[in-house]
């Protein structure tokens, strides 16, 4: 059993979120000493933990951690977040192609004629 102070050392997060946690339902701990208040953290918890961490890094709310952790974690939850996340990064690669191609424009000498500009035609019905 570890108290706080350790489980916080051991899992690298701080006692406030630790405590929050508590809080919110997230992450009860194993026990609390009547007399001292204090919370009582056991390996179950420490796993709890780890998904927690996890979840979160993935990008996951901490309501749906908590529904996650009350229900478990499905297969299907974790190939529907990597594909939100897939689309993620290839909206942040577009932004960086059209920032290149910005920086393109900005290093090319200057044209004495106006650039064309071409226009989109919409199509009517």
């Amino acid at each position: 059993m570890y108290r706080i102070g350790e489980f916080s050392e051991i899992t690298e997060l701080p006692i406030k979120t630790i405590r929050y946690y508590d809080e919110i339902d997230l992450l009860k701990p194993n026990s609390v000493d009547p007399f001292t208040k204090y919370r009582m953290y056991d390996l179950q918890n420490l796993e709890d933990c780890k998904k927690i961490i996890l979840l979160k890094r993935f990008g996951f709310t901490l309501d749906e951690i908590k529904t996650m952790m009350k229900e478990s974690i499905s297969e299907q939850t974790l190939e529907d977040k990597q594909l939100e996340l897939q689309e993620e990064i290839r909206e942040k690669q577009q932004i960086i192609y059209e920032i290149e191609m910005m920086k393109e424009e900005l290093t090319k000498p200057k044209e004495k004629e106006p650039q064309k500009v071409y226009r989109i035609e919409r199509k009517l019905h």
